[in-house]
């Protein structure tokens, strides 16, 4: 009896010291000097036909990666859509190795810039396409760095780069997002802040003459009124884009940007 009794304590004391073993991994210790800019901040990007993620043969191939589905290029997580909200907006033109070539990222440029514009001026239009004079092509992205819903009440930092055909959904949705009303307490307010709104951003199936691809949709959601957390997140990007400290990876997008269509520069 007394050995059992002996027993039953130190189990207690083991599930004490469990719990407080468990409470300290979970307490926020040791990342209190990260700040956006010391992460890699990852990219949603549309799956192709051509992705390697959808390859069963690839070394990249992700188990139920299609064509259409938004893929986390850090998780490796696939969605049929995702809810975000854009904190921040900005233009860049980037240099790419044509994909006849082996593909690849070489730079990337602010716009609208002096420098960039005299880049610009050097291209030849070949197919709708800006083409240097060392054969890479210039082309310009739409870059919007979005508040991810990753669980309820959860958000985390990614991006989004439109290119090619998709620049025209770009101007859509930034032309939706300055024509947005917010209601509050029987009054309307124009929505002059860009993360005034949740969106949810879907994909669809687009073809011409020359290929099928999918690109991106999107649907307004509920406004932001109820979710200052995100204003801390925004002030951090934005921050983090003025002194040019935001960290992203332009090569988790190479592959999206070489498997796309030539058709997409057909529209």
């Amino acid at each position: 009896m007394a050995a059992r009794k002996k027993t039953t304590k130190k189990t207690a004391e083991q599930k004490q010291q469990e719990e407080m073993t468990l409470q300290d991994l979970l307490d926020s210790k040791g990342f209190e000097g990260a700040t956006a800019q010391s992460f890699a901040m990852p990219f949603l990007r549309i799956l192709q036909k051509l992705s390697p993620e959808c390859d069963s043969d690839d070394p990249a191939y992700i188990e139920g990666a299609e064509a259409g589905l938004i893929l986390h290029t850090i998780t490796k997580d696939l969605y049929e859509e995702v809810n975000v909200v854009p904190l921040q907006y900005r233009d860049t033109y980037i240099e790419w190795i044509p994909r006849e070539k082996g593909g690849g990222f070489v730079q990337e440029h602010p716009f609208p810039d002096i420098r960039t514009s005299e880049i610009l001026s050097t291209c030849s239009k070949e197919e709708n396409k800006n083409i240097l004079p060392n054969g890479n092509e210039f082309k310009l992205h739409s870059n919007y760095f979005c508040a991810l819903e990753i669980d309820d009440g959860e958000w985390e930092p990614v991006m989004i780069s439109m290119s090619s055909s998709q620049l025209k959904t770009s101007r859509l949705w930034l032309s939706t997002m300055v024509k947005m009303k917010i209601e509050h307490e029987g009054q309307t307010y124009a929505a002059k802040n860009i993360r005034s709104f949740q969106w949810a951003l879907g994909t669809e199936r687009l073809e011409n003459d020359k290929g099928v691809w999918y690109g991106w949709t999107f649907d307004a959601g509920d406004n932001t009124l109820m979710l200052p957390q995100l204003a801390e997140q925004q002030e951090s990007v934005r921050t983090a884009i003025k002194d040019n400290l935001l960290t992203y990876d332009r090569s988790q997008q190479q592959t999206g940007a070489s498997e796309m269509s030539d058709s997409e520069n057909a529209l």
